[in-house]
């Protein structure tokens, strides 16, 4: 119990100390042991590295409030708690109620978001193996929510995270091998779920993603490794990209992006829908794309776009230099709830559906101009999406609650 080690529920005692010193005096020295965050609420007010454990839980129970100030004095800096280099680990709530508050709010009203590109996470796990963090809370994180980082054989499902409207509040950052993410819900206006490299043998499914960015594969750049990607089950509420693929250009160390399948997804009243681009950012700069894009399907889609006349269901932006191949579009099912049109729009992509185009045996995928063939009427059997369920995008500047309930 974390209070045998000095720590007080008043939101008041810094409990950063009494976690480390739990940690080197018991948990290290004593395998299958388990840290517990009972109920009561907490101050944290020093970041928190713990390096190196096996066979441990850390179970939190409690609300942990992030202190503004110890940011602004620098006792809080880039993350708030980290895991690192662990073996056998569950970081759980046994109670479902365990959360950690970032107040970024506080951090949001500072003059131009003065100092934000050193704003901290709140929870960092990192080159960890055989690992699941699981019925917990995020909210209103500085910076991003969840960073995992060169996981082997990970878990994580059943959190929540609420953020704030805007970008760069990711939800879940993960890399690594063998990971698995499920039944995790997101309010931000950043990325839901972003797969970043190195990634092999993940499986995402079962994600609800409301008012936020989306999920992503990326961005990238040379040299970046992606392949055997699953996701499956998605919602996607009023969200900006229900699903992109950013790449830059350039780069000397060759990477790809192989092996993907995402299907099953129902997005209502999005911006963007199925998107690529290997341009990210309007990085338009001479060389070619080392990041070679093959073998991503795309199937069994239905819902609603905000505008498809400016957007449509699909949108691939390909290398001019080194094209996408195998890209498949299955069994679209999109209208505009904006508007009279749906326009679809290629270039340099090919594979087969909507406006990509086949690419016979043994041929060379060449540039090809932008092609964007366009739709009048909603297809057969379409019908308006009721709104699922989903709460308002949070005020940035005004404090952000820990819900009391959830979805999964």
């Amino acid at each position: 119990m974390i209070s045998n080690y000095g720590a007080k529920a008043d939101n008041a005692t810094d409990i950063g100390p009494a976690i480390k010193s739990a940690f080197s005096n018991c948990v290290v020295k004593n395998p299958n042991s388990r840290l517990i965050v009972p109920k009561g609420n907490y101050l944290l007010s020093s970041t928190v590295l713990l390096n190196g454990a096996s066979n441990w839980a850390f179970q939190l129970d409690g609300l942990i409030t992030v202190d503004y100030s110890a940011y602004v004095s620098g006792a809080v800096s880039g993350n708030a708690l980290v895991f690192q280099r662990m073996n056998e680990f569950e970081l759980y709530s046994s109670n479902g109620q365990g959360a950690i508050q970032g107040q970024g709010y506080l951090y949001r009203l500072r003059p131009n978001q003065d100092g934000r590109s050193g704003w901290p996470r709140l929870l960092r796990v990192h080159i960890s193996t055989n690992f699941s963090v699981h019925d917990i809370k995020l909210v209103d994180a500085p910076s991003f929510h969840l960073v995992v980082g060169e996981a082997v054989n990970a878990e994580v499902y059943r959190i929540t995270i609420r953020g704030g409207n805007q970008g760069g509040l990711d939800g879940v950052d993960i890399s690594g091998t063998n990971y698995h993410v499920h039944h995790v819900e997101v309010t931000n206006r950043d990325e839901c779920i972003c797969v970043k490299s190195p990634s092999k043998q993940a499986t995402i499914e079962n994600i609800r993603c409301n008012q936020s960015g989306g999920s992503t594969i990326g961005s990238l750049k040379d040299g970046s490794v992606i392949e055997n990607i699953l996701f499956q089950n998605i919602e996607n509420y009023q969200v900006t990209n229900a699903f992109m693929l950013k790449t830059y250009p350039g780069g000397a160390s060759p990477g790809y992006v192989k092996n993907v399948v995402l299907r099953n997804f129902t997005n209502i009243d999005v911006t963007y829908n199925a998107y690529i681009t290997q341009y990210w950012q309007n990085s338009f700069v001479a060389g070619a794309s080392n990041v070679q894009l093959s073998n991503i399907t795309f199937s069994d889609w239905r819902g609603s776009l905000n505008h498809g006349g400016n957007r449509g269901a699909v949108v691939m932006v390909g290398s001019d230099t080194n094209p996408p191949v195998n890209i498949n579009v299955k069994n679209f099912s999109f209208w505009t709830l904006n508007g009279n049109k749906v326009i679809d729009r290629c270039s340099s992509t090919y594979g087969g559906g909507s406006c990509i185009k086949s690419l016979s045996p043994n041929a060379t995928p060449t540039q090809y101009a932008t092609v964007s063939p366009t739709a009048t009427a909603a297809p057969a059997g379409w019908a308006k999406p009721s709104a699922p369920w989903g709460i308002p995008a949070y005020d940035l500047y005004k404090p952000i609650p820990v819900p009391t309930s959830t979805f999964y």
